[in-house]
């Protein structure tokens, strides 16, 4: 295939300095590739909670992102140019791994790139400016994901959050057990798709808005749970005759529900914890609360590099799991400002961009 026209300009969500906000301004595209690098068309920029952090500069957001920085750290697009050594072709569409391992630590040699001690972050500013919110981007081919099937660049981009989800819950051993799985954001409401997907008796979810468990329910919640109104705790005992759930994803990162979640766990469950606490969690009574009861932790940070991809794809290309059902907007990039808005308004679930409108 031959290489389609690259404009020597193109726009970019950027942010330059340590204060709230971005900027779209218009830079050069990215054309002089080296060694294995490919220039990618983005056709979808998807944007997340931690991308609030970003906007407002949180201390959190400080200590992860290096600027300057182009947004975006979910994306999906066509290969359009290539490095001398690259291995994929001029259009092919692919997704980026967010996570720049360096694949030869000991840690990457067995098995866990996604948390490589030497990691740069692709839309984060660590080891590269690039990132998803751009009409164009680069990035070494070793870090692009191939579509495999026929799913499109819209499904595409859910992908990444899909492999968080899938690394999460395939810890958990969750055939014929009941989960609780708090938070109904997108990692959330797709939590309840995979969780279906992967046999689970009984899934409840939980939220503070009833909206949002609404749309738990339409993924495949059997029960669901507005914590702001009655008392969790209490509920569940009602639903598993005392003993709790076996299984719970958590997926709010809010210090106070991570703390609550122990003690909704039957004796010997086990619980995932993919949300990220801002500030720090304190467990009450951890011998009593976990040690004694044998209750199994795991967390993740991260998609399994490449198995979480590959499950993932297979999900959405066979129809299991709907992706498509947790984006509420899809937006030009030049509306970045009102797809801000909606995302911390708290009413929006997944907003995708479009950086070539």
């Amino acid at each position: 295939m031959t290489e389609e026209p690259i404009p020597r300009q193109m726009k970019a969500l950027l942010k330059r300095e340590p204060v709230p906000s971005f900027t779209l301004e218009t830079i050069d595209v990215p054309v002089d590739l080296i060694d294995d690098e490919v220039l990618i068309r983005v056709e979808f920029a998807g944007i997340c909670g931690s991308d609030i952090k970003v906007c407002n500069w949180t201390p959190q957001a400080a200590t992860v992102n290096n600027l300057p920085l182009i947004l975006g750290h979910e994306c999906a697009g066509v290969v359009v140019k290539t490095g001398p050594k690259a291995s994929l072709a001029v259009g092919q569409r692919v997704c980026v791994e967010s996570h720049l391992f360096c694949g030869c630590c000991y840690v990457c040699e067995h098995g866990a790139r996604e948390i490589c001690p030497n990691m740069a972050q692709f839309g984060h500013g660590k080891g590269s400016i690039y990132g998803g919110c751009a009409e164009y981007t680069k990035v070494a081919d070793k870090f692009c994901y191939p579509l495999k099937t026929s799913i499109g660049a819209r499904e595409a981009v859910l992908l990444e959050p899909l492999g968080v989800v899938h690394n999460g819950l395939s810890r958990l051993d969750i055939k014929d057990e009941d989960i609780l799985i708090t938070g109904c954001g997108t990692i959330g409401l797709l939590a309840i798709s995979v969780a279906k997907v992967l046999g689970a008796k009984r899934i409840i979810a939980m939220d503070i808005k009833d909206d949002k468990l609404e749309m738990a329910k339409k993924m495949g919640a059997d029960d669901v749970i507005n914590s702001s109104v009655v008392d969790v705790h209490d509920v569940i005992m009602d639903m598993t005759q005392k003993y709790g759930v076996g299984r719970i994803c958590e997926c709010t990162g809010v210090p106070a529900v991570v703390n609550k979640i122990f003690h909704l766990l039957r004796p010997a469950g086990k619980v995932t914890l993919i949300g990220m606490p801002k500030e720090a969690v304190h467990i009450e009574k951890p011998m009593t609360t976990i040690m004694y009861r044998a209750l199994q932790v795991n967390t993740v940070f991260g998609r399994r590099i490449w198995n979480s991809w590959v499950e993932s794809e297979r999900l959405v290309a066979e129809g299991k799991v709907d992706v498509n059902a947790v984006i509420t907007h899809q937006m030009p990039m030049t509306q970045y400002e009102d797809a801000f808005k909606a995302l911390m308004g708290g009413d929006a679930c997944k907003i995708l961009m479009e950086p070539g409108k």
